[in-house]
């Protein structure tokens, strides 16, 4: 049925096709063979590299970066040493030095303490620069008051 309802073209890509061993089920025979022709293989050894030239961009906030790790890192097949390949990606791909310090002065620092050290040290970062940038535009005028009309000397009415 399924052979029918896809098609001539499937019926042919089907028939070159190598039928797995061991299942009973025709039709998880099938599926099995026609997932194994038309998804793509991933090569492991490149999706890492991929993953290691992964760095922080210039106007990338840390979530922003560690979400371009995480997606890539599901590709990685880094099993229970993904988080740790996602820390160390962060502390040597991300764009601030002081950063990069604080995290290796820590030892046993986990991705969930780097990446709230670093939302942290973003957070500041903007708030200082916020307020810089607030302080600078207020300024103050001081203007003498007006005494009188032409002496420059106050006259009181009578």
């Amino acid at each position: 049925m399924l052979l029918h309802l896809a098609g001539f073209d499937m019926q042919d890509i089907f028939e070159t096709l190598v039928i797995p061993e061991g299942e009973e089920d025709v039709y998880v025979k099938a599926v099995t063979a026609l997932e194994n022709y038309f998804l793509p293989r991933t090569n492991i050894p490149y999706e890492r590299h991929v993953f290691r030239q992964l760095q922080q961009r210039n106007n990338e906030g840390i979530d922003q970066f560690v979400t371009r790790l995480r997606q890539q890192a599901d590709i990685c097949e880094f099993g229970d040493q993904k988080d740790d390949n996602i820390r160390d990606q962060l502390i040597d791909k991300c764009k601030s030095a002081v950063l990069c310090k604080q995290l290796l002065e820590k030892r046993d620092v986990t991705l969930v303490q780097a990446l709230e050290l670093a939302q942290a040290k973003e957070a500041a970062e903007k708030q200082a620069t916020t307020m810089e940038t607030h302080s600078s535009e207020t300024v103050y005028s001081v203007t003498r008051p007006k005494m009188g009309p032409r002496s420059g000397q106050f006259k009181p009415k009578r």
